[in-house]
């Protein structure tokens, strides 16, 4: 799965997997100014949304932890973890409904 956003300021954010990476670049007049691997224990479910020119992002990691973080946060937030993988967390997507950010998942 792969996201792009257009921040106030111009640039553009994309964000996508590569294998266990979830990786986001930075393109400013078509070329990238920053890019970088955002976290490396990337399972499934990547889901991402842009509000107030904040993006969100949530996946399950390799761990079978689901993930929440905002972009340039430096502590992302385990949700829920299930260590002994006796559930599976799918079907992971944000909505916004009235201002607020939701973010639905099923285990």
């Amino acid at each position: 799965m792969e996201y792009i956003f257009s921040l106030k300021n111009g640039i553009k954010v994309v964000i996508y997997t590569d294998g266990n990476n979830i990786i986001v670049n930075y393109l400013s007049s078509g070329r990238i100014v920053r890019a970088g691997i955002l976290f490396n224990n990337y399972r499934l479910g990547l889901t991402s949304v842009i509000k107030d020119d904040e993006i969100y992002i949530a996946y399950v990691s390799v761990e079978n932890e689901l993930v929440w973080d905002k972009l340039g946060n430096e502590n992302p937030i385990v949700l829920y973890a299930d260590k002994g993988e006796r559930w599976m967390i799918d079907k992971i997507f944000i909505r916004e409904y009235q201002g607020t950010l939701l973010l639905f998942y099923m285990v």
